[in-house]
């Protein structure tokens, strides 16, 4: 049974009648990813006329920061993009929302004025999203497989000129334990052999992390506990599935502690780990389907990468805060779809996902990725956190079968 995409924007054209658009709340402006210095063409027309003199301060896909001479009267406005391509032929009404009296780079006095965009369609949002996937893009460079490839079979990519990044799995037990020590809800399912690990490397230390859990039939998948129904469904059809896990970032690193920049670092790092996983999942694991519990702020990430919506939102326990949160939604994505409609629906994600199908040194990489010694296990799963003690008596022997000598 062919799984057909929703996305987003699409059950939204119901709501397209209603004259007044939603509101953004303003955790969702919080969460916006926002560009700088992105080479963006547009005229600005306040009460029907051309404003002179605009500058582009940033942008996100919920508004932009613009520099003035002066302080425009009028509240609303409309901006029609000319370049780059992405954006070419786009008019958005946008709502002034901030006025700062600030300098220009160049020095010259002005103002720094802040414009919400008052969306009219689903197609309009959709095209800014799809001008954020070329500027992440753009900003990862390193990701071109033309250059040689390193020693580690990691592609590479920089946050900064001064900053740069190993994407792969983790190569021995020092790298293995770095993982680990990032996730705060460590479960069994961590623990088990067949979950691999995904690794951004900074400077010798694991800066991010995203785990890919396959299903297994006693454990199944965390996503269970709230979409069993669902998971079943996919199951019945003969689906080998998979669930990308939380990811976790080291907190502490230097571009994740200004609170204006850190979520588009994070956002950089799971872009770049992205086509690793799904690579693996495909060509190595051999899943068809690839699913994830998948919170508000990363949905529009998830879409980018063509998954779907398959449950409502639900209420979840928060593995990393414990809490019970609401507004966690399951996703899934087609690997067989991907890769056959990616061309034509994800352009822009094409050329990256391709280049790790032909690198053979990464290919390499991932058939002789790390396993971890049991004493490994012994020391994170039960001394350190005894997450083994509640299993059944079925999970108990499927785990004996992967560490038979595991006291």
């Amino acid at each position: 049974m062919r799984l057909k995409m929703l996305s987003w924007f699409q059950k939204k054209e119901k709501s397209l009648k209603i004259e007044t658009p939603k509101p953004v709340s303003s955790a969702e402006k919080r969460r916006a990813v926002r560009i700088s210095s992105a080479s963006v063409r547009f005229t600005l027309r306040s009460k029907g006329e051309p404003v002179s003199n605009c500058e582009l301060a940033d942008m996100s896909t919920l508004g932009i920061g613009i520099y003035l001479d002066q302080d425009p009267e009028d509240t609303e406005a409309i901006f029609s993009f000319h370049e780059p391509d992405t954006l070419a032929g786009l008019e958005l009404k946008a709502q002034k929302v901030r006025t700062f009296t600030k300098a220009r780079p160049n020095g010259k006095e002005g103002f720094l004025v802040g414009y919400e965009f008052l969306f009219h369609s689903p197609d309009q949002q959709q095209q800014l999203i799809r001008w954020l996937v070329t500027q992440l893009q753009e900003e990862s460079e390193k990701l071109d497989l033309k250059q040689e490839i390193k020693p580690s079979y990691s592609a590479s990519f920089y946050l900064d000129p001064s900053t740069q990044l190993d994407i792969r799995m983790p190569e021995n037990s020092e790298e293995y334990e770095q993982a680990l020590s990032l996730i705060t809800g460590l479960s069994v399912y961590h623990a088990l052999s067949h979950t691999k690990f995904f690794i951004a490397i900074h400077k010798g230390e694991v800066a991010a992390l995203i785990p890919l859990i396959p299903d297994t039939v006693p454990f199944k998948l965390q996503a269970d506990s709230l979409y069993h129904e669902h998971l079943s469904s996919l199951r019945s059809m003969n689906r080998q599935l998979g669930q990308i896990g939380a990811p976790y970032f080291k907190e502490d690193l230097k571009f994740f502690r200004n609170p204006a920049t850190a979520h588009l670092h994070k956002l950089k790092l799971l872009f770049s780990l992205m086509p690793h996983v799904i690579t693996y999942a495909k060509n190595f694991a051999h899943l068809t389907d690839l699913v994830s519990l998948v919170p508000p702020h990363l949905e529009e990430f998830y879409r980018l990468w063509m998954f779907r919506e398959l449950g409502e939102d639900a209420k979840y326990i928060d593995l990393k805060s414990h809490q019970i949160r609401k507004g966690y939604r399951l996703m899934c994505l087609d690997l067989k779809e991907f890769h056959e409609k990616m061309g034509q629906t994800r352009p822009e994600l094409e050329t990256t996902v391709v280049r790790f199908l032909r690198d053979p040194a990464l290919l390499k990489h991932f058939e002789h990725s790390y396993f971890p010694e049991v004493e490994l296990i012994q020391k994170w799963f039960k001394e350190k956190n005894n997450v083994l003690q509640n299993l059944t008596q079925e999970q108990c022997a499927y785990f004996k079968t992967l560490y038979p000598t595991l006291v």
